[in-house]
């Protein structure tokens, strides 16, 4: 009986549970202006993003089309971790490249994993629709 509650408790801590948020600090923006993009982990591991490419921008046209980027020229090791339970906020800043019309984030992340790790996508979170102007 000991054994199997000590069992339980430790596949409930390493079972994936909750959720990520990722959210844009407004809904419109102008060409080039910056964003504040808000990763809350409510999970009970560590979310983990890539060095290389830590976020796609994608276009809404009738489906979602990321744009186009280039091969990453280095290894890609885990760049940014948010720890279980933390909300940390990064700054995108130059989005001029892209078009007019209704944009979201695509995150691609490695769970449960550490900084400077080779990096893994696991799953892939969407932040909200937002409009460039």
């Amino acid at each position: 009986m000991i054994l199997s509650v000590a069992v339980w408790q430790v596949w409930k801590f390493f079972r994936p549970s909750g959720s990520v948020s990722i959210s844009t600090d407004k809904n419109d923006y102008k060409k080039g202006e910056n964003i504040i993009v808000e990763i809350e982990n409510k999970t009970n591991r560590n979310v983990c993003f890539s060095s290389c490419y830590p976020y796609y921008l994608e276009k809404k046209d009738g489906n979602w089309e990321s744009y186009s980027y280039d091969n990453c020229s280095r290894i890609d090791l885990t760049g940014n971790c948010v720890k279980p339970k933390e909300k940390k906020f990064f700054q995108i800043e130059d989005f001029s490249y892209a078009k007019e019309g209704f944009h979201r984030l695509s995150v691609p992340a490695c769970l449960g994993c550490n900084l400077v790790e080779n990096f893994r996508e696991d799953k892939k979170f969407y932040s909200n629709e937002f409009f460039i102007k």
